[in-house]
């Protein structure tokens, strides 16, 4: 296997590990606790998902009109 698909395949067992950890804890900590951590996974992934959406919107937009204008050369 190529050394990145390794580098990304660790560092997204680590992240699922990491979210089973703070799931796992939970139970432990009062409903205030939970509601926040909840609160602040939302807010990040929800960021996250935003930013991926509009890298796309940009890449399917360059590749839209770069092409045209490439064909055109």
């Amino acid at each position: 296997m190529d050394w990145i698909v390794v580098v990304s395949f660790a560092a997204l067992a680590i992240c699922v590990l990491l979210i089973v950890v703070t799931f796992a804890s939970l139970p432990k900590m009062g409903d205030e606790g939970k509601n926040f951590i909840r609160m602040k996974a939302q807010s990040y992934a929800f960021t996250v998902v935003i930013g991926v959406v509009l890298i796309e919107i940009a890449e399917s937009v360059y590749l839209t009109f770069g092409q045209n204008d490439l064909m055109r050369v």
